[in-house]
């Protein structure tokens, strides 16, 4: 016990190899600590990477709708349900994530064009899950998981492991699209609107001539005798020419014709190369013509050219309308469907930019429901002396084009009416009398 405290040199010896080895056991644990760390923030790095690119994916997936109204097709990507760089304008490297695994790009159906910008299901199996597309890149472990190679993807029943999975909703999109649908559909309706009202349709003139006094400027021979006359101074009769009262018919010129005199035919015949038109008061009498203007009151258009229910006249072709209806949007309300699509093609429009649908012959709006046409009598119809206060304030689907947004439901608080190109005027519309005098 006296050798240990007189020496503590030798013990201290003792206590500094212990300290260095500590020491040397402390920094390889924190030299692999830190190694450790390094990879992790690496990978963070790399998954931070991924998201971006996932992220500008989306993005030019969001712009390519606005564009096509529609997603590239999945399975014409090469390899199928790859990104489709090329449409979308990306760079080749867009294909793949952070490190190097391709990223897989699917939306429904495939094969074909969309119908609905809600198809597909993300990050859950119920309606409220559907988007337009999905983007799946395999994380970490570079293998994407069997439960993200189908819809529904990233279920939280079937855990996607360390995938990284990304919806693309086109909501907001749709919305756009929608508004723009509804618009160019408005703005043909009111132009058909406008063909009809207050226009004589078929053609039917009718012409006021001015009254006509038709005037003979033959002198007719009269008949004479030769008769006396007279006695002269020594009573010797004295003879002459003597009218008797009758005349001779000898008039000049070709065939003989009756002429009007005050409205009646007379029954003396004159020749035509000896009378002449003479007008009396333009008071009285119309002399430009006058059309017969919508006789055929609030009816649907027939005859013509044109698409189903939507009626056009061609006047080249020499189709035209076989009435005279007052208004155009009596027509679209006589369609026993919406009629978004016959007017769509009686005027030419751009289809696809509508949403056809050839299943259905049809216009669809981004969820798959077609474009409405808001019928007088589905919206509270009031007839043609209603007030211009009331039309004023009619239901605002009343003669309108509309699509019934994303709930599908007609006439609810999220319909798509347009915001301009309102067609006035009334439910029915006053038949106008024919100028008739």
């Amino acid at each position: 016990m006296k050798h240990m405290l007189f020496n503590p040199l030798k013990n201290n010896q003792g206590v500094a190899l212990v300290f260095m080895v500590l020491l040397f056991a402390a920094a390889a644990a924190a030299s692999i600590m830190f190694l450790s760390v390094g990879i992790k923030v690496k990978s963070l790095e790399k998954e931070g990477g991924t998201q971006a690119r996932l992220d500008e994916i989306r993005n030019a997936l969001r712009n390519y709708y606005l564009i096509h109204y529609d997603l590239p097709d999945p399975e014409a990507t090469t390899p199928a349900y790859s990104v489709p760089t090329v449409l979308l304008n990306l760079p080749q490297k867009y294909r793949f994530d952070s490190n190097g695994q391709m990223i897989r790009y699917d939306r429904l159906p495939g094969g074909s064009a969309m119908t609905t910008v809600r198809n597909i299901w993300v990050h859950g199996s119920d309606d409220e899950n559907k988007v337009g597309a999905v983007l799946v890149a395999p994380g970490p472990d570079k293998t994407i998981s069997a439960g993200n190679l189908s819809s529904p993807y990233d279920d939280p029943v079937g855990s996607g492991g360390d995938d990284l999975v990304v919806a693309v909703s086109l909501e907001a999109e749709a919305l756009k699209v929608a508004n723009h649908a509804v618009r160019v559909l408005q703005q043909t309706a009111k132009a058909y609107d406008a063909i009809f009202y207050k226009k004589n349709n078929d053609l039917d003139t009718l012409y006021y001539p001015p009254e006509t006094r038709w005037v003979d400027l033959t002198e007719p021979t009269p008949v004479k005798e030769w008769v006396q006359v007279d006695t002269d101074e020594f009573d010797n009769p004295v003879y002459g020419w003597v009218n008797t009262g009758s005349y001779h018919p000898n008039y000049a010129g070709e065939a003989l014709i009756g002429y009007n005199v005050d409205g009646t035919i007379s029954s003396t015949l004159i020749s035509e190369g000896d009378e002449y038109v003479e007008p009396v008061s333009m008071s009285v009498w119309r002399l430009q013509p006058e059309a017969i203007i919508d006789e055929d009151g609030y009816s649907a258009a027939e005859g013509g050219g044109g698409s189903g229910c939507v009626r056009i006249a061609e006047v080249d072709s020499g189709l035209m309308w076989s009435n005279d209806p007052s208004r155009g949007v009596a027509s679209l309300d006589d369609c026993d469907h919406s009629p978004a699509y016959d007017l769509a093609v009686a005027y030419g429009l751009n289809l696809a930019k509508l949403g056809y649908d050839a299943a259905s012959t049809s216009l669809l709006d981004p969820w798959g429901n077609r474009y409405l046409w808001g019928a007088s009598t589905a919206f509270s119809p009031f007839t043609y002396n209603a007030t211009e206060a009331q039309d004023l304030v009619r239901d605002p689907h009343y003669w309108s084009f509309y699509s019934t947004g994303p709930d599908g439901v007609d006439d609810t608080s999220d319909d798509i009416l347009p915001a301009a190109d309102r067609i006035p005027g009334y439910w029915l519309t006053e038949e106008i009398a024919n100028p008739i005098p």
